[in-house]
């Protein structure tokens, strides 16, 4: 009887079933990519962290060859 009188009425619903379904489903997906980003982010972080933190170790561990190195020769030379 409803939809005799309201012919439009279930096409309405269904429009706004479709919008309510599309919305849910977009919030969804930004809630994902945003996760998504604060990982990359975190991973970034971290990667520049051990990149400094390797060139430092590295600066460290040269300068204490070149150390023993010295250290060495003047041993030697004490020898002789």
């Amino acid at each position: 009887k409803d939809s005799k009188l309201h012919p439009n009425m279930f096409d309405h619903m269904h429009m706004k079933l479709f919008r309510a379904q599309r919305n849910l489903y977009i919030s969804g997906f930004s809630l994902f990519l945003w996760l998504v980003m604060r990982r990359v982010i975190t991973l970034i972080n971290q990667l520049a962290t051990a990149v400094s933190t390797s060139v430092a170790l590295q600066t460290q561990a040269e300068s204490a060859n070149k150390a023993a190195k010295k250290y060495m020769e003047d041993n030697e030379m004490l020898k002789q």
